[in-house]
């Protein structure tokens, strides 16, 4: 059953900056329904699986969720759920339910029916792997400096990304420095032990949101810049969006990699609560936002 589009927002595209700019090609509402009387909101991650024609979302509620999503001629012509599965994971004696972001794993091998989800937990902090039903596959190890939960600044600030690099296993960020670092710096911290540091686009005001690995060996961050008080103390990003590709092999050591900004401090950056980015090919992303009345998907190019 097909769920109908049911707005299009505002949303505007940045000035180009030195590293180009966001051109947003289309954008909607999307009012959760799976048209069975299950409703699903505050959608924190999105996964693109190219084999199966497939989107992936994870809700901070507790739940996977699938879509067919169908793009024509650049603009998003169709939204639906076809599957809703809660997710949780047991830990120390209780669940885990926070999901934050997903990155679909086998999703690009031409093999179908072999999918499986990265997904992050920021009440962990934890992140496992599930099968699209919502099957546990099996925990994963987290870096290091990332498994304590008093390293976070606080529990609203853990684990809120995660990707997948062939060179380097599983990558993850937190929202904002740990305890003892930098707060003016954002650090991805890999599973085989590599880490990654960059000045935030508002240094110890904005939040890292999403990472999507690039062909030419980049990684693009979806960084959020939070409001003062306690949307900033929580996280909970709602004021403007900045794209980062973040030049891997520019680093010295772990800290000064070259991050340029695809959004400029010009009028008509993008703004809301998102969170979510994943490629679907040809330099064209879906972005989604974390909001409890309607998702908006964003279906933007990067020039």
């Amino acid at each position: 059953m097909a769920i109908s589009v049911i707005a299009t927002p505002p949303i505007q595209a940045a000035t180009a900056s030195k590293q180009g700019g966001i051109e947003v090609l289309d954008s909607v509402v999307f009012d959760g329904s799976d048209g069975k009387g299950h409703f699903v909101d505050n959608l924190s991650g999105i996964a693109w699986d190219k084999d199966e024609d497939l989107l992936y979302a994870v809700s901070d509620m507790g739940y996977l969720v699938t879509y067919k999503f169908t793009v024509k001629d650049d603009k998003i012509a169709s939204v639906t759920i076809t599957n809703i599965a809660p997710i949780s994971l047991e830990s120390n004696g209780g669940k885990l339910w926070d999901l934050e972001d997903v990155v679909a794993l086998n999703a690009a091998n031409g093999i179908k029916g072999d999918t499986q989800l990265a997904i992050v937990f920021e009440d962990g902090p934890a992140a496992a792997i599930f099968r699209p039903d919502g099957t546990l596959v099996k925990a994963i190890d987290l870096p290091a400096p990332l498994r304590n939960p008093d390293a976070y600044r606080n529990p609203n600030k853990r684990l809120e990304s995660i990707t997948y690099m062939p060179d380097h296993g599983f990558a993850m960020a937190p929202q904002v420095a740990l305890k003892g670092e930098r707060k003016r710096l954002h650090t991805i911290y890999a599973e085989d032990g590599s880490q990654w540091s960059f000045e935030g686009a508002n240094p110890g005001q904005s939040s890292v949101k999403a990472l999507q690995p690039e062909p030419d060996g980049s990684l693009l961050v979806l960084e959020s810049v939070n409001p003062n008080g306690i949307m900033n103390y929580i996280g909970l990003g709602d004021y403007e969006l900045h794209v980062r590709r973040l030049d891997l092999s520019g680093c010295a050591g772990t800290v000064g990699c070259s991050a340029p900004d695809y959004v400029t401090d010009e009028p008509g950056r993008l703004t809301g609560r998102f969170e979510g980015l994943t490629t679907i090919g040809d330099d064209r992303y879906l972005i989604v936002t974390d909001q409890g009345s309607g998702a908006v998907f964003a279906l933007i190019k990067l020039n």
